[in-house]
């Protein structure tokens, strides 16, 4: 495909031609597709499910009976992605004399093929009265931007249920830090494909490069997750900070947990996950949260050891585990961890005042006695 087509063009005559082709000529459909394409055509449901592949794809379509269906378009919007061309198309189908559906379908077109368009992503969502959507362009096209490339920011309180179509479940992504500056998303996309096939990718690049990967299975999340450390782009490259994405519901915990209920951990072994963690310190009470500090200086090859932070949901908890130290990890023939309350930023502060009065009063009284 040219990339110097006219966008608005290009996209329009796409468009009539995928309709015109649903209609008269469906199992040709399937040439639009390869082997990595995501398909996902039908009603907001819990158990909505997408199938992945040319083959899968051709066989899905004609079990839907698209063939002489009516279709009504309502409003077409055309964007550049990345090297991707993302149509988000709202209209009315009709299907052998049944009743007119409302539908919002996206359709990523991938820009770096030879052949004239490969999809990458065919999502198709009917719009019944029962799902609570309000069918306004500019919101289909933050909801199918989530979907497609997740490049703009959660602003929403809580989930609608067709929201939550947009992501796979949690387990199947992951976030990864550390990554070099200037690397592109189809090259990254393509170095973490060979742990199975990807959902969506993103980098994020202001400040510090970070991303988040989610894949199509939780197997290939753990495939990643049990082959750290991972090294981009080969084994010879750099370290990348790799770790499940942790949960919203977890940063809100921590926030309003006093920290008489957190505890600092020192000296904990590099291969040790958070995890892991968290495991060691519940035999002494509910642990909310343990994070192990894994920053890409951390994880130097010359680093045995690293930093983390374990939260109790209660201080009674917390204090148990300081009664009783040494602890040893992970037994009592193991390492033994540097445990302590942590202090917050305003106990920090205080205590950096209350050093600086304490030695301007020593001063003071030194300079007094000398007179």
């Amino acid at each position: 495909m040219d990339v110097d087509l006219d966008l608005k063009k290009f996209g329009n005559n796409f468009v009539r031609k995928y309709y015109s082709t649903l209609s008269k000529c469906p199992h040709n459909l399937s040439k639009y597709y390869e082997k990595n394409s995501i398909f996902m055509h039908q009603k907001v449901t819990a158990d909505a499910q997408f199938v992945v592949g040319q083959k899968d794809i051709h066989d899905r379509v004609d079990q839907l009976g698209y063939k002489g269906c009516n279709t009504n378009i309502l409003s077409v919007n055309i964007q550049k992605l990345y090297n991707y061309i993302v149509i988000v198309i709202v209209g009315d189908l009709t299907k052998h004399n049944n009743n007119q559906r409302k539908f919002s379908q996206t359709i990523v077109i991938d820009r770096n093929t030879k052949d004239e368009c490969v999809i990458k992503n065919d999502t198709l969502f009917y719009l019944d009265h029962r799902v609570q959507f309000n069918i306004d362009n500019k919101k289909v096209m933050t909801c199918t931007k989530k979907f497609q490339n997740q490049t703009c920011n959660r602003k929403m309180q809580s989930l609608s249920q067709y929201d939550k179509m947009m992501y796979p479940p949690r387990s199947n992504q992951l976030f990864v830090s550390g990554i070099p500056v200037n690397t592109k998303p189809q090259d990254l996309s393509h170095f973490f494909e060979q742990y199975g096939q990807l959902y969506s990718l993103r980098i994020m690049t202001k400040n510090v490069n970070y991303g988040f990967v989610t894949y199509a299975t939780s197997e290939s999340t753990q495939a990643v997750l049990q082959n750290r450390p991972i090294t981009y782009p080969d084994k010879t490259g750099v370290w990348l900070v790799v770790k499940e994405k942790k949960k919203t519901y977890q940063y809100k915990e921590n926030k309003y947990l006093p920290t008489s209920h957190q505890l600092f951990v020192g000296d904990i072994p590099v291969n040790v996950t958070s995890d892991d963690l968290k495991q060691f310190f519940s035999m002494w009470g509910d642990v909310v949260n343990a994070r192990v500090i894994t920053t890409e200086k951390n994880l130097e090859p010359t680093k045995d050891f690293v930093p983390g932070f374990v939260t109790f949901m209660t201080a009674d908890s917390a204090k148990k585990v300081l009664s009783n130290q040494p602890i040893m990890y992970p037994d009592q023939n193991g390492i033994a961890l540097k445990v302590m309350e942590k202090i917050s930023r305003v106990q920090k502060k205080k205590s950096i005042v209350h050093e600086e009065y304490q030695k301007n009063v020593n001063d003071h009284s030194s300079l007094f006695v000398c007179f």
